[in-house]
Protein backbone atom coordinates (compact mmCIF):
# COMPACT_ATOMS: atom_id res chain seq x y z
CA UNK A 1 0.00 0.00 0.00
CA UNK A 2 1.86 3.37 -0.57
CA UNK A 3 1.21 6.39 1.57
CA UNK A 4 1.78 9.58 0.83
CA UNK A 5 3.46 11.73 3.50
CA UNK A 6 4.30 15.10 2.74
CA UNK A 7 6.33 15.80 -0.37
CA UNK A 8 7.11 11.52 -0.65
CA UNK A 9 5.43 8.84 -0.88
CA UNK A 10 5.95 5.58 0.90
CA UNK A 11 4.74 1.74 -0.48
CA UNK A 12 4.40 0.15 3.52
CA UNK A 13 4.64 -3.16 4.14
CA UNK A 14 3.55 -5.19 7.61
CA UNK A 15 6.74 -4.31 9.87
CA UNK A 16 5.60 -0.33 8.96
CA UNK A 17 4.42 1.70 12.38
CA UNK A 18 2.28 4.74 12.45
CA UNK A 19 2.49 6.74 16.01
CA UNK A 20 -0.15 8.72 16.87
CA UNK A 21 0.86 11.00 19.56
CA UNK A 22 -2.00 12.88 19.96
CA UNK A 23 -1.73 15.46 17.76
CA UNK A 24 -0.02 13.94 14.69
CA UNK A 25 0.26 10.76 13.07
CA UNK A 26 4.31 9.96 12.66
CA UNK A 27 5.42 6.86 10.48
CA UNK A 28 8.17 5.86 12.78
CA UNK A 29 10.16 3.39 10.93
CA UNK A 30 11.01 5.00 8.12
CA UNK A 31 13.19 8.28 8.11
CA UNK A 32 13.69 11.64 5.28
CA UNK A 33 16.47 14.05 5.46
CA UNK A 34 15.84 17.17 6.16
CA UNK A 35 18.83 19.41 5.58
CA UNK A 36 21.88 17.59 8.07
CA UNK A 37 19.76 15.82 10.31
CA UNK A 38 17.36 13.12 9.89
CA UNK A 39 13.17 13.17 10.95
CA UNK A 40 10.27 10.45 10.52
CA UNK A 41 7.38 11.65 8.16
CA UNK A 42 4.45 13.16 9.09
CA UNK A 43 0.97 12.01 7.44
CA UNK A 44 -1.97 14.12 6.96
CA UNK A 45 -4.24 13.50 10.08
CA UNK A 46 -7.89 13.56 8.10
CA UNK A 47 -6.17 11.20 5.88
CA UNK A 48 -4.92 8.64 8.21
CA UNK A 49 -8.50 8.72 9.96
CA UNK A 50 -9.73 7.98 6.99
CA UNK A 51 -7.47 4.79 6.31
CA UNK A 52 -8.06 3.78 9.98
CA UNK A 53 -12.27 4.15 9.02
CA UNK A 54 -11.90 2.28 5.96
CA UNK A 55 -10.08 -0.74 8.30
CA UNK A 56 -6.58 -0.44 6.09
CA UNK A 57 -4.69 0.35 9.48
CA UNK A 58 -5.61 -1.56 13.32
CA UNK A 59 -4.30 -0.23 16.55
CA UNK A 60 -1.54 -2.57 18.18
CA UNK A 61 -0.07 -2.76 21.23
CA UNK A 62 3.67 -3.67 22.08
CA UNK A 63 5.16 -4.92 24.95
CA UNK A 64 8.03 -2.67 25.12
CA UNK A 65 7.08 0.21 23.38
CA UNK A 66 9.25 2.43 21.20
CA UNK A 67 8.14 5.44 23.47
CA UNK A 68 6.46 5.08 26.32
CA UNK A 69 3.29 6.80 27.34
CA UNK A 70 -0.43 6.09 27.79
CA UNK A 71 -1.66 8.57 25.42
CA UNK A 72 0.61 7.21 22.58
CA UNK A 73 -1.47 4.76 20.26
CA UNK A 74 0.69 2.97 17.38
CA UNK A 75 -1.39 1.78 14.32
CA UNK A 76 0.03 -1.20 11.71
CA UNK A 77 -1.33 -1.72 8.28
CA UNK A 78 -4.01 -4.35 8.11
CA UNK A 79 -2.94 -5.75 4.51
Amino acid sequence: MELKAGRNTYELNKNDVVLYNGAAYILITRKERVGWSESSPTVAKVRMEKLIKEGKFKEVRFKNPPYKDEFMKYYKITQ
